[in-house]
């Protein structure tokens, strides 16, 4: 609210109520304003004698007399210091300039207040869900209405783009992609609130195949081939074997599909059953397909008993080495000692005796 010396500007939301009080006095100062209510209260110095509130030029109140029809306006205070009324479930058309006139023993007294009333803002059109092909052009409309005049603005809701995408009635997307679907926000915000409404956008493209991985499973135990598709709309799925159509439950053969992923499942697998298979995703707008290879693999018993086979002949071949060149050594060192010993001995037992035999002789 703007309030001047003898007009105040009051701002109010539709279907609300607010109250105009004024007096005539002295002299007429800045009205006390807030949202709702607007009211002069100050001390008399002259005697009132007729006061009236008017609507541009239709007379409201005249003193405690209602002239209005308007059951929405009622009288709420009528004294020396205060003159009231109160206008219920305010609309648009309450709007204009009110004229608070008063009548004292000497001189007329009049004061202005003009009444703004604001609108929230509506979404009056919107455009319905749409589901279009990658590459078409889009427009997206959101009509609104309100008082103030509301801002629109629209905004892709999804993780890389929560940032407002356009601002106006109107969004215009050129060659689109399956990255813009999802779900978009028309938001109408004016001073007296805000409003939103969301469009989901569904975008058609033709499917790829997105992962595959070949298997290896051992002879007699189960193999599952996996086959993963993007496609809007979600792709249906086929497997084939040399060009010949695998059918679901058949041979041994178990097809299931959950989504975007078909797996194959062989429950049995033979010598016959290793090679290379291929699967299609199939839509509307297209097929793709990939190659998948099933091929022989060690059981794993087999691969445990090997493994520890290895480590068992790795450690074997270590110890052998290491015992060798211990035992080398060891070997060498005892035999020296152990000659060098002998040998002392015999030389001294040898040298005793020929000397012995010297002496004799002679």
């Amino acid at each position: 609210m703007k309030c001047q010396s003898k007009c105040c500007i009051l701002f109010v939301f539709s279907s609300y109520s607010t109250r105009l009080c004024l007096i005539n006095l002295k002299y007429f100062p800045a009205p006390k304003c807030n949202l709702y209510v607007v009211t002069n209260m100050v001390t008399l110095f002259y005697q009132v004698t007729h006061t009236a509130w008017l609507n541009r030029s239709s007379i409201l109140y005249a003193g405690r007399d209602k002239w209005s029809l308007d059951p929405r306006v009622t009288l709420q205070s009528y004294t020396q210091k205060e003159y009231t009324i109160k206008i219920q479930n305010v609309n648009v058309y309450d709007e204009g300039l009110y004229t608070c006139a008063v009548q004292t023993n000497h001189f007329p007294r009049t004061t202005f207040i003009h009444v703004i009333v604001q609108v929230p803002p509506k979404i009056r059109s919107i455009s319905s869900n749409i589901s279009v092909s990658e590459g078409d052009n889009v427009t997206l409309k959101c009509l609104a209405s309100g008082k103030p005049e509301p801002e629109v603005t629209w905004k892709h809701l999804s993780a890389i783009a929560l940032d407002a995408v356009s601002e106006g009635e109107f969004l215009e997307i050129t060659s689109i992609t399956r990255h813009d679907s999802g779900l978009y926000e028309c938001k109408a915000v004016n001073d007296a609130a805000s409003v939103a409404q969301r469009v989901e956008v569904t975008v058609n493209f033709p499917p790829y195949i997105s992962d595959t991985k070949n298997e290896g499973v051992p002879l007699g135990y189960k193999g599952t081939l996996h086959c993963e598709a993007v496609a809007m709309p979600i792709a249906k799925f086929e497997w084939y074997r040399d060009q010949r159509r695998i059918l679901n439950k058949l041979n041994g053969v178990q097809i299931q599909n959950i989504g975007r992923v078909s797996m194959l499942t062989l429950f049995n697998v033979s010598e016959e059953d290793y090679g290379n298979y291929t699967c299609v995703a199939i839509n509307k707008l297209g097929s793709a397909n990939a190659s998948i290879v099933l091929y022989g693999d060690i059981d794993e018993d087999i691969y445990i008993c090997l493994s520890t086979c290895y480590i068992m002949a790795f450690i074997s071949i270590y110890l052998s080495i290491y015992l060798s060149i211990y035992l080398s050594i060891y070997l060498s060192i005892y035999l020296s000692i152990y000659l060098s010993i002998y040998l002392s001995i015999y030389l001294s037992i040898y040298l005793s005796i020929y000397l012995s035999v010297i002496k004799l002789n002679i």
